[in-house]
């Protein structure tokens, strides 16, 4: 999936338009609901889990960083 079609699932999930993927997700306008419907919708999306402490411990805080970890899951979960 393209960082442009990722970025769509995710507002669309979210319900915010999230305008840059290099962006915090806190600095577009989400609040903690909208990450948890974020982190559903790539979990969907991509068919992994992901440990919501992860945001807790500050990672992924971009949509460009959370891409690029759904895109390490599935290739570490095909391997």
């Amino acid at each position: 999936m393209t960082i442009e079609e990722f970025t769509a699932v995710i507002s669309t999930a979210a319900r915010v338009e999230l305008d840059d993927p290099q962006t915090s997700f806190t600095a577009q306008g989400l609040d903690s609901l909208g990450l948890l419907n974020v982190l559903v919708a790539v979990e969907d999306s991509y068919s992994i889990e992901i440990d919501p402490a992860s945001f807790a411990d500050g990672l992924p805080r971009t949509p460009a960083e959370m891409h690029a970890y759904a895109e390490s899951a599935v290739t570490t979960h095909a391997e």
